[in-house]
């Protein structure tokens, strides 16, 4: 859930996509990386990730 959080709190900035909408860093900025490792570890494509991000839901393994 942590992961998931941090990808989605520390998405890119709207409309260019260059900065970090929570900490204007860089995108992808260390939390959105940490976040994006964390999940794709568990096995999620990014695919499911967006899902996961537009409020949907996926079958984890």
């Amino acid at each position: 859930m942590l992961a998931l959080r941090a990808v989605t709190v520390h998405a890119p900035e709207q409309p260019n996509g260059d900065r970090c909408r929570k900490d204007e860093a860089a995108h992808p900025c260390r939390l959105h990386r940490w976040g994006r490792r964390v999940l794709e570890r568990r096995g999620l494509t990014d695919e499911q990730v967006q899902t996961l991000i537009a409020g949907g839901t996926v079958a984890l393994r």
